[in-house]
Parts: structure tokens; C-alpha cells; sequence
């Protein structure tokens, strides 16, 4: 996980993959994401490459929510997952309030500095 909010790049590879149809992506909500990514990279990308793992929940008659999910699966670290996407949204929400030159706010781990 990489939270650009707080100033964290996203890896070269990553970028480069994000990019190429050839790879396959995978994300629960994929249309989120991939909108998301899309803007901000400032590059459309095609949804052709990209998997909805939410979409196929649903299709095995699991919950639509990614913590409804996880607890069906009895996952125990998906409560602390699902609060850190959470705290990332709302950054990424606060940055769109705030100019970019700003600094975030948040105080970020450094975790992947």
C-alpha cells in the first residue's frame, strides 16, 4: 500500500503496470480505484485489464462491503484494514480541500519511505 496523500511515490513498476494492458489488475471496487488512479496519474485508464474481485463476491452470493467480506471469511486483521483504507480516503478527501503544495496533514508511519 503506498499513501501518495502523505507524500509517498508510487514504485516505477507500479506506475508501468498500471499502464499496460497486458497486465491484469485486481482490486474489491475496481471501477473506484481505476477512476481514482486514473486522475490521478492524469492518464485514462482502460478498464479492459482490470478484475472486480467485488463483483465476483457477488456473484458467489457474498457481501457487496469489503468488511462484510472479510468477516465471512473470519480474516482478523480486516477490521485494521478496512480503517486504514479508511483514513486514506479521508486524506485523499482533505487534500482535494487543501492546494497540493500543502503538506498532508495526517501523520504518516514512513513505513514504505
Amino acid at each position: 500500500m503506498v499513501d501518495v496523500a502523505c507524500g509517498e511515490k508510487i514504485p516505477a513498476e507500479i506506475l508501468e503496470a498500471l499502464s499496460d494492458e497486458s497486465v491484469i489488475k485486481w482490486a474489491f471496487n475496481a471501477l473506484s480505484e481505476r477512476v481514482c488512479l486514473s486522475n490521478y496519474l492524469g492518464e485514462w485508464l482502460e478498464p479492459e485489464s482490470w478484475k472486480c474481485s467485488m463483483v465476483w463476491s457477488v456473484t458467489l452470493g457474498l457481501p457487496l462491503s469489503l468488511e462484510n467480506v472479510g468477516e465471512v471469511f473470519w480474516l482478523e486483521d480486516a477490521e485494521g484494514e478496512l480503517k486504514r483504507m479508511e483514513e486514506l480516503e479521508n486524506a485523499r478527501k482533505e487534500l482535494g480541500k487543501v492546494k497540493r503544495e500543502k503538506p498532508c496533514r495526517r501523520k504518516c508511519s514512513g513505513q514504505f519511505n
